[in-house]
């Protein structure tokens, strides 16, 4: 970009500065980040994504560079974050994803981060030698994103993290545990993945209840137990909910409203009773999977409603015993279907074979006899 300066003379002089580096993505670079680049003192932008042949630590000498806004490395950069990198002070998204970076928050190792206050978005995203719990980001006023997944963080969730206003929270495969309470008090978010943690908290109603924005919630295999709560069934804008691989129990809502639903899974929990007919009410669903839980009753005909439904499993529930639903014969869009362990009885319906496009079908684990049909 243009740099006006003087010459010798006193004269105005139009040079050209370096604003903006960009390594695609697999052009197979290897090597350690070049101690030259802080001589580019204009510098804005500096993204390297996934060449896994640039290694080394991030050198001290980029702290100089304090109009950097944009600092992206997906590489294999090793050692701890500089703590001159606190003087990239207009710096506005600070991703280093996928790296072997190191650190422990006790130790104080990332507390440059605290004094990046123009951050909009950090991540530090499958680095597991970064340790510790989560440290005090409150100076962060203006963060909008927080990754902080497959990093070998534990412990509670600190209080000053609801001083956050945060769109987008990325926190899965960690080791924390305790209770939700700050994150809830957190009503801007839209994206929440935390599945695969120790939380150990309850759910019931008022489980993410102010939450208008949100669109992705993600909380599987988390060791919650409680309910299902029956108002996330109607809110207005959740296209994503995955509360699979808990100890919840209870029963689905019986009325569901129109919803944004296009992926629902609840699978490996304890929930009992009928799939409410009511269900077809989800009419953006494309993947349904409420397998390995306590289901009774008749599997609903309304299912048959779902005309964008690719994925269902249902496998493994107390349903009544009976053949292969005959309505299912005009599901033609599925992809993926499992009735493993779900009371089947009779022989296999021959019109299986009339849905084309399924790439996967699993009937195992029930009563079925006869033969394989030929039109599989």
């Amino acid at each position: 970009e243009p740099d006006v300066q003087n010459d010798q003379s006193g004269f105005l002089t139009l040079s050209k500065t370096v604003s903006d580096i960009s390594f695609p993505a697999e052009n197979n670079m290897i090597g350690e980040l070049p101690l030259e680049v802080h001589h580019l003192r204009y510098l804005k932008k500096l993204h390297i994504e996934r060449n896994d042949g640039i290694s080394g630590p991030i050198p001290d000498q980029y702290g100089e560079l304090e109009h950097m806004i944009y600092l992206i490395s997906k590489t294999s950069l090793t050692g701890k974050i500089p703590r001159s990198l606190a003087n990239m002070k207009k710096l506005q998204f600070l991703n280093f994803e996928n790296n072997d970076l190191s650190g422990d928050t006790l130790e104080g190792d990332l507390d440059v981060l605290k004094e990046m206050t123009a951050l909009v978005s950090l991540s530090l995203i499958y680095n597991s030698e970064i340790t510790g719990t989560m440290p005090d980001l409150s100076s962060l006023s203006n963060l909008k994103v927080l990754g902080v997944s497959n990093t070998g963080m534990y412990g509670t969730l600190p209080e000053s993290l609801g001083m956050l206003q945060l769109q987008l929270l990325y926190m899965d495969d960690c080791a924390f545990e305790g209770s939700l309470d700050v994150i809830q008090s957190m009503s801007s978010l839209t994206n929440v993945y935390l599945e695969d943690n120790s939380f150990d908290d309850v759910i019931d109603d008022t489980f993410f209840a102010n939450h208008e924005n949100l669109v992705h919630l993600d909380v599987s295999n988390c060791s919650f137990s409680g309910t299902v709560p029956g108002h996330l069934f109607y809110h207005p804008k959740l296209q994503v909910l995955d509360m699979s691989m808990n100890d919840l129990d209870g029963q689905l809502p019986e009325t569901i409203s129109e919803n944004n639903l296009q992926f629902l899974s609840l699978h490996s929990n304890k929930i009992s009773g009928p799939i409410p007919s009511l269900i077809n009410n989800m009419k953006n669903l494309i993947t349904l999977d409420l397998s390995s839980n306590q289901l009774s009753g008749d599997i609903p005909s309304e299912i048959a409603d779902l005309v964008g439904l690719s994925i269902l499993f249902l496998g493994r529930n107390n349903f009544a015993p009976g053949p292969v639903p005959a309505w299912m014969r005009n599901m033609t869009q599925l992809s993926e279907l499992s009735l493993k362990g779900s009371s089947l009885t009779e022989t296999i319906p021959e019109w299986l074979g009339e849905l084309t496009n399924l790439l996967f079908l699993d009937l195992g684990e029930n009563d079925l006899t006869g033969s394989i049909p030929q039109s599989l």
